[in-house]
């Protein structure tokens, strides 16, 4: 909403404008943090999904909201160095790979860190953790050599 009165020429309105821009960006972090929050309860809780995960997630970060918005921060300046980092590379073939490649493992890293404080504001709250682990199935490896193992 601010991008139009950045072709101002006035100064005064040209730094409200990116005032009110770093506000918004502000505020939408402070946001996002519950639908960051949201999309790992609607994968890590089985029973809910959409708005309702949404709901959930706006419970359960109750009184770790500071963390959550701390965390989208940190995260978020992250995102900033890899992108200011992949401009410092000459080779734009290279500086794509490496863009690319840091940014998929920064989102991994955010939906780690997220679930992490899920687990984190749920034990808070006193619910109990439970792990389902009823997929995992383990096998016994053989001790046997093979047969032109030579020992």
């Amino acid at each position: 909403m601010a991008t139009p009165t950045l072709m101002s020429p006035n100064m005064f309105i040209l730094g409200l404008s990116v005032l009110f821009g770093g506000v918004a960006y502000v505020f939408y972090l402070y946001l996002s943090s519950v639908w960051l929050l949201g999309l790992v309860v609607s994968v890590v809780g089985e029973e809910s999904c959409g708005i309702e995960a949404l709901g959930k997630s706006a419970k359960i970060i109750k009184g770790q909201k500071v963390n959550g918005f701390l965390l989208n921060i940190v995260l978020n300046l992250v995102s900033l160095g890899v992108y200011l980092g992949s401009k410092m590379i000459t080779s734009e073939k290279i500086c794509g790979l490496f863009l690319v490649n840091c940014s998929c493992l920064v989102k991994i890293l955010t939906f780690v860190a997220y679930t992490v404080l899920y687990f984190w504001a749920k034990e808070s709250h006193g619910q109990e953790i439970e792990l389902n682990l009823s997929n995992v199935e383990y096998g016994k490896l053989p001790t046997t050599p093979f047969v032109n193992d030579v020992a």
